[in-house]
């Protein structure tokens, strides 16, 4: 009587594993489809959204984007010499003593 309780249990436990040995496969096999996918897929600047760059450059300037509240006052002090607020679609160029902005629509 035992050894049949032990059987079925032993059973139930290999079905289990079973099924969750099927999950973990079917999940590495999704993870290494994507890998694939990134590998083959080359991504710029422009097929990234906005908010999601921290910093792009532009020749041998950085563009850092963020809020305008965020702009650092002085450019040389932080080395930013470009910057894209995000909420107000304003481009700031920093001259070495002030920033000169550009609206764009």
């Amino acid at each position: 009587m035992e050894n049949k309780k032990l059987r079925e249990e032993f059973e139930d436990l290999k079905k289990r594993f079973e099924e969750e040995l099927k999950k973990a496969q079917k999940e590495n096999d999704r993870l290494k489809d994507d890998i694939k996918l990134l590998n083959e897929r080359r991504i710029s600047q422009t097929s990234v959204m906005p908010f999601a760059i921290k910093r792009g450059h532009l020749q041998d300037k950085v563009i850092v984007f963020g809020l305008a509240a965020n702009r650092p006052t002085d450019g040389d002090a932080v080395n930013i010499h470009a910057w894209f607020s995000t909420d107000t679609s304003v481009m700031s160029l920093w001259t070495g003593t002030a920033w000169v902005t550009e609206t764009f629509t």
